[in-house]
């Protein structure tokens, strides 16, 4: 897994836009003083090491003095979408639908506050553009087994019920 963009939303001077990174195998950071360069070091770290790294002067504040509520980091990576195990079931980031649709996997934090409870991961997962699976995220469990067991029926799926079961 290599890290190919990284993404800094409202943290110090980086304002509500994203701004993404490039990294490639070899990455300069060039800029005068105050541009931003420690600023994308320090936000990799809180990203890779952990929320102790930020306090509440991390935010960025606005010209209107306003703090932001909010700040996002982002990693992308490029994968090859090797094997991992679920629940002792073998698969891959890519079966389970967890790569972008450029097949790579984008990491997301979200910090409203410099603390565990004030710190959201959460992986930006592609949903195929088909009718039966556009509302799947909404579903409740329930109407979700029946959904799966339609479209197993539809298309004819068998051995499934050899996958365990969890409740």
């Amino acid at each position: 897994m290599k890290l190919i963009k990284f993404g800094i939303k409202n943290f110090r001077g980086f304002g509500n836009e994203l701004q993404e990174v490039k990294i490639d195998n070899f990455t300069c950071l060039v800029g005068k003083n105050d541009a931003g360069k420690s600023s994308i070091f320090d936000a990799m770290d809180v990203f890779f090491n952990g929320f102790k790294n930020i306090d509440s002067d991390d935010a960025h504040i606005d010209s209107h003095g306003n703090r932001a509520k909010k700040v996002e980091l982002s990693g992308t990576f490029d994968v090859e979408d090797s094997q991992i195990k679920i629940e002792s079931v073998p698969t891959s980031l890519g079966a389970e639908g967890l790569l972008n649709s450029e097949g790579q996997l984008k990491i997301v934090q979200e910090i409203s506050s410099p603390s565990k409870s004030g710190i959201k991961t959460f992986i930006m997962a592609f949903l195929p553009d088909l009718d039966e699976v556009k509302d799947i995220h909404t579903l409740k469990n329930s109407a979700l087994k029946k959904r799966f067991n339609k479209i197993k029926e539809d298309n004819h799926i068998t051995g499934w019920d050899k996958i365990p079961q969890t409740t």
